[in-house]
């Protein structure tokens, strides 16, 4: 949320700061002993006391945890009450939030002489890490574009090494547009135990580890895709006996993230803190468990507006607890869930200062769920005490100018994506305003190589900046007509290896260079094309439209993997060329 809120502000800095070595840091309170190990002379009958925490205790976490906390509270910094992991502090200098994941701090600042002070007093109580600006961040990928006042959050190497394991191969020719088959019923009558497979069949959805890839699906969900909401929601009932239909279903998901790898939640930050309201919007299934007959309630929240670049913020899915009697009554229930998350988020935002003066809108293509829950149907809903609870809880809140119902067209409504089947076209349509942009469109070679760190690091974790890498993707750029700004990149180790082994020592082209399996090799046709282009860049010659078109083919598409490496660089002797840019 924070990273939606301050993506297009230019005043506000982000950072990230680690803590090395975290759980040594803090003192014991308990008394806890230890057996002299091998090696260490101690006198017989003797034990050791520990002193300070180590790595495996229990307690590790735990004091670690306080040692920091009260290390904050006395450098100025106020706990948030609702959210633990937040600090905040505002002085005549301006103001910090950092948030804290174990060791690991994002900092949020408008004035970069309080993040170096903050650095320089947690130095000097620790060993601290200035990782420099927020680009990567518990296995994900961030990128802040001002100009286009966005963020990026990419998890490619997770997503393509979890699309690996479930059998996808790139370039296999296989063509997978959704996460699932529309209007594919999937019940727990189908699973290995419910059907009785044969020993053979059994034998293979055992050692498929189902409920293992289950987990590593909804870490993707839940920090970067929520496009695969009702997909994940639908294939984890089966965790406990999964079927072949099952498994198909799960590896078909499988095909649509590896595809997708290298796509990015863009989150669109508001230009002004006029626009930095909350929305949400909700859909509920009609019923369409096969198993119970309960309906899938899907809710999204956003911070803008529903029909301009809506910044995804929160996406959650729940199985209503009972049978409904129709669907106004599902999404009677999903408006009043929609209500829950208003209170918990509205009060939080506010303590931060973004005062929202209008009410929330609550977004929902059902016209009789609006009119039943805004009261101005005569006979209001008469059912059971839970559902009247909700009704007039949703009417204090109205009246109170907290919430306000609004209707949406299916069509346009994203959750609809979260709780139900959707064809192809609908379900690109839905996730273009879901992920904040069309994957169709969207170019990820160009938008890996512009977007520096957070996706060379995605690949290969934190490395080394490389200057000859970075002047190869502005001129990669160049190729593909895409204005680029200087970026620092990162290679793999075998690449690195090559410049550090002699960077300034000539490469025989014939020979040709040694590539990691991320980084796919040139043809000659297509090194001699951007040999010949780039001379002309250098040039300064003009190049007509079809011309550009003509000799941006020789571009290998997306690589196996990842990232891009330019061995190009090695094979054209282009060093010199790069200096000039």
């Amino acid at each position: 949320m924070l990273l939606s809120l301050f993506a297009a502000n230019k005043a506000v800095y982000f950072y990230h700061l680690d803590v090395s070595q975290a759980f040594l840091w803090a003192t014991l309170a308990d008394d806890i002993y230890l057996r002299p190990f091998p090696g260490l002379q101690v006198p017989k009958g003797h034990c050791l006391k520990l002193h300070k925490s180590l790595y495996g205790l229990k307690q590790a976490s735990y004091e670690w945890h306080k040692l920091f906390t009260k290390t904050l509270h006395d450098l100025g910094f106020q706990q948030s009450e609702y959210d633990h992991c937040l600090y905040t502090m505002t002085c005549d200098d301006g103001w910090i939030i950092t948030c804290i994941f174990v060791d690991d701090m994002i900092v949020f600042t408008n004035n970069p002489y309080l993040k170096a002070k903050f650095l320089a007093d947690l130095n000097a109580k620790f060993k601290v890490e200035d990782r420099g600006d927020l680009s990567w961040f518990l296995a994900v990928g961030i990128t802040r574009n001002l100009e286009g006042g966005y963020v990026d959050l990419c998890q490619s190497t997770f997503a393509f090494e979890l699309a690996r394991d479930l059998g996808y191969v790139k370039g296999s020719g296989r063509k997978v547009e959704s996460p699932e088959i529309a209007q594919q019923v999937l019940s727990k009558t189908q699973g290995g135990i419910a059907a009785e497979v044969d020993d053979k069949a059994r034998a293979e959805i055992e050692n498929f580890n189902y409920r293992s890839f289950m987990g590593r699906v909804i870490y993707l969900l839940t920090c970067t895709r929520p496009d695969i909401l009702h997909a994940a929601k639908i294939l984890g009932q089966f965790v406990c006996d999964p079927g072949q239909p099952h498994i198909a279903a799960m590896r078909r998901l499988g095909a649509y993230i590896g595809k997708t790898h290298d796509q990015p939640l863009r989150l669109h930050g508001p230009r002004n803190m006029e626009d930095a309201i909350i929305g949400l919007v909700g859909d509920s299934d009609d019923a369409n468990n096969p198993d119970t007959r309960r309906s899938l309630n899907a809710v999204f929240g956003f911070i803008g507006s529903i029909t301009h670049k809506p910044a995804m913020f929160y996406w959650h899915s729940e199985w209503t607890t009972w049978v409904t009697s129709s669907s106004c009554v599902s999404e009677m229930y999903v408006l009043a869930l929609m209500l829950k998350i208003v209170l918990e988020y509205k009060p939080f935002l506010e303590s931060l200062g973004f005062d929202q003066d209008g009410p929330t809108l609550l977004h929902s293509d059902s016209s009789s769920a609006i009119t039943i829950m805004n009261g101005s149907h005569p006979a209001r809903y008469k059912g059971t005490k839970h559902m009247e609870r909700r009704y007039f809880a949703l009417q204090q809140a109205i009246a109170a100018r907290i919430a306000q119902l609004e209707h949406i067209s299916s069509e346009n409504n994203p959750a609809d994506l979260g709780a139900t089947f959707k064809t192809i076209r609908e379900f690109k349509h839905l996730r273009t305003l879901i992920m904040g942009l069309d994957f169709d469109k969207n170019r990820p070679t160009s938008l890996t190589l512009k977007a520096g760190k957070a996706y060379s690091s995605d690949a290969i974790g934190d490395g080394p900046g490389i200057t000859y890498c970075a002047r190869a993707v502005r001129i990669a750029d160049e190729i593909l007509g895409d204005s680029a700004r200087p970026v620092e990149a990162t290679s793999c180790p075998i690449c690195w290896s090559i410049w550090t082994a002699d960077p300034n020592a000539p490469v025989d082209p014939e020979a040709g260079p040694v590539t990691c399996p991320y980084h796919p090799t040139w043809t000659d046709d297509q090194k001699e094309s951007l040999h010949d282009y780039l001379i002309d860049k250098i040039n300064h010659e003009e190049q007509s439209e079809s011309d550009l078109k003509h000799k941006s083919k020789c571009y290998p598409t997306v690589s196996d993997g990842g990232i891009r490496c330019f061995n190009y660089a090695l094979n054209l002797k282009l060093r010199n060329i790069f200096d000039m840019f």
